[in-house]
């Protein structure tokens, strides 16, 4: 993966592309086994106090645990969504190639191109996540 070091016209964002699979969301996360073993996964967060993106979170299995453990008791915790990544662009205009091992035939599930809007200072601990969705409220 790519990663830009600046910043655009004041931006505190980056835009960019994930390749993947829509796994579910969380408030249905007692159903979603995720195999943090093989594969990487990301999670939407709420969008920041100034519009310019979104929390997107790379799980870990700690931080898994706590958003389920806690989503029920958080006023905001953004979309919910999770993504099984199979690969990132750097950009929304980067065009992302298939893996050429991306075998579509034997997966029932649909691979989709995600457009994503990080902020800079997206969560990445537990303290992350408890500034932001609980501190801040």
């Amino acid at each position: 993966m790519r990663i830009r070091n600046g910043y655009v016209s004041n931006s505190s964002s980056s835009s960019f592309l994930v390749l993947g699979y829509y796994v579910g969301e969380i408030w249905d996360s007692e159903n979603i086994k995720l195999d943090f073993k093989n594969k990487k996964y990301i999670y939407c967060g709420k969008e920041d106090l100034c519009g310019e993106g979104d929390d997107i979170i790379y799980l870990t299995e700690k931080l898994w645990n706590w958003l389920k453990d806690h989503y029920m008791n958080l006023p905001d915790v953004g979309n919910g969504t999770i993504i099984e990544v199979i690969k990132e662009g750097s950009h929304y205009a980067d065009s992302i190639n298939l893996p050429k091992d991306l075998d579509l035939k034997s997966d029932e599930r649909d691979v989709a191109v995600f457009y994503v809007k990080r902020n800079e200072y997206s969560s990445s601990t537990i303290e992350d996540l408890k500034k932001r969705y609980i501190e801040r409220n």
